[in-house]
């Protein structure tokens, strides 16, 4: 004979969101690793190391400028040489300018 164990919604409650609480801490953990590995694809062909890519890409910038009928919007600069090289070999395009709802996301 079957015994039903009592309800007890705390627990199961706590089971559930301990359970998306694992899978978001797998997904967090995943995904840089999963970029690292599609950038090494990307960038195979390169004598440059995935990480010293990144550095790279982390000197692009943004100017604030105003556009016409003093609007906020963003520039982005033409990038050096070896960023607009990575940028290439990862299929990314970057706009000339971004839009001013872009630029309150960023703040």
């Amino acid at each position: 004979m079957r015994s039903a164990r009592p309800v007890n919604w705390n627990y199961d409650l706590f089971m559930c969101e301990n359970k998306i609480a694992r899978a978001d801490m797998f997904s967090l953990c995943c995904y840089p690793y999963l970029l690292i590995k599609k950038l090494r694809e990307y960038w195979g062909t390169l004598d440059m190391p995935v990480e010293e890519g990144i550095e790279l890409l982390e000197t692009l910038c943004t100017v604030d400028v105003q556009l016409d009928g003093n609007i906020p919007a963003l520039y982005v600069p033409k990038p050096r040489k070896e960023l607009e090289q990575l940028l290439t070999l990862a299929n990314i395009s970057i706009p000339e300018i971004l839009s001013s709802k872009i630029k309150s996301k960023l703040n």
